[in-house]
């Protein structure tokens, strides 16, 4: 039985607390099933944005898994699964992401949004693109973010 076939069930038994044939004895039952109905009908409605939202969290995380077996996964896709409070490695698969240098970042800034231990992420970072960790970048450079973090 439905929650509504139970509501429609209880309702056909159950007369409103106006009702004539609701005697002093009831009244208390009938005035608490109006109650419960409406905290059943608000929860229905909680229930319904809740679908909602997790049909169109499944539909971004599907997405991010299509640009990863693309090998298309941008800096913002790594965001979003932050946003979704996914692990950065929900998927195994070998994945390199690109980060483009903006204008104040340094390698120990930018590790620090992929990587838990920023200085051993600044590292990682430097070997990948060949450069030292004193290196400079500037805006507009394009960098390699290896996937083996060890973000959470």
């Amino acid at each position: 039985m439905t929650l509504q076939e139970a509501k429609n069930t209880l309702d056909s038994v159950m007369p409103a607390p106006g009702n004539k044939m609701v005697d002093s004895e009831h009244l208390q039952i009938a005035v608490a099933w109006q109650e419960i109905k409406k905290t059943l009908t608000r929860l229905e409605a909680i229930k319904d944005g809740h679908d909602t939202i997790m049909a169109w969290r499944a539909q971004q995380i599907e997405t991010i898994r299509q640009k990863i077996d693309a090998g298309t996964l941008t800096y913002e896709d790594r965001k979003l699964l932050d946003d979704l409070q996914l692990p950065h490695q929900y998927d195994k698969r070998s994945v390199v992401e690109e980060y483009t240098v903006k204008r104040g970042d340094n390698l120990y800034n930018i590790a620090k949004d992929f990587y838990k231990d920023a200085w051993e992420g600044a590292q990682k970072i430097a070997e990948a693109n060949s450069i030292s960790i004193t290196s400079p970048i500037y805006p507009g450079q394009t960098l390699t973010i290896p996937k083996s973090r060890n973000a959470g």
